[in-house]
């Protein structure tokens, strides 16, 4: 079975929107500590940056970049399903080809969580970092759509120019058709010209004969 160009690209756009939560030890300006990693694939660095600042708007006002740590920080949030406690959450990214890499950090003041210190949180923070995954895929696919409308404009443009070429081409054979009638009207014009010219030559050649005899008559009745 053949499946249409189209077909792939949106099978190809549902399969971007499958992430998974995995943990790993990685390194930051703190040290090297337990983060949960969410590859985004076809994400871009800022696709995952504005989504991150957005998802943590409910659970903290005190979200910023860090240039020096290159870390978005966010202080005194609030997640009541991973710690009674105000967290501090790391996050950061890293742009790869056509996949973003994000690591979280969750600090809750004495450790950083992970699934041996808090195995009873780990289900709340996958199930948080996959609706962040799905703001990442929004953000994605928003712009694909822009995209593709702004292929369809120009698919449109192209076609308004074919059909303004095509208006020409019909008013170019009607004004052919309008010279090929005035030329046939002229044809038969120019064929009664002829006509009368060549009745003109047999009638002036009548007249020459004529003081051609007149001319040879001259003294012969002397």
């Amino acid at each position: 079975m053949k499946i249409g160009i189209t077909t792939l690209f949106i099978l190809l756009l549902a399969t971007m929107g499958l992430s998974q939560v995995t943990q790993e030890k990685v390194s930051a300006s703190f040290g090297t500590q337990n983060a949960f990693v969410v590859e985004h694939q076809g994400a871009t660095e800022k696709h995952a940056e504005q989504a991150w600042k957005d998802f943590m708007k409910p659970y903290s006002k005190k979200t910023k970049f860090n240039r020096k740590s290159n870390t978005w920080e966010t202080t005194e949030a609030e997640m009541p399903g991973v710690s009674t406690k105000d967290l501090g959450v790391y996050f950061k990214v890293a742009e790869g080809n056509g996949v973003t890499r994000t690591s979280v950090f969750f600090d809750d003041g004495s450790v950083f969580i992970d699934g041996q210190n808090s195995p009873d949180k780990i289900a709340e923070i996958e199930s948080m970092l996959t609706t962040y995954s799905d703001m990442v895929y929004t953000l994605v696919v928003e712009d694909e759509l822009d995209d593709q409308e702004e292929v369809l404009k120009d698919y449109n443009k192209d076609l308004d120019k074919l059909k303004k070429q095509n208006q020409k081409l019909h008013e170019d054979i009607a004004d052919y058709e309008q010279k090929i009638s005035e030329a046939e009207d002229n044809i038969i014009t120019n064929l009664s010209e002829q006509e009368a010219s060549e009745a003109q030559i047999v009638e002036q050649q009548g007249i020459i004969e004529a003081v051609k005899t007149k001319l040879n008559n001259i003294g012969k009745n002397k």
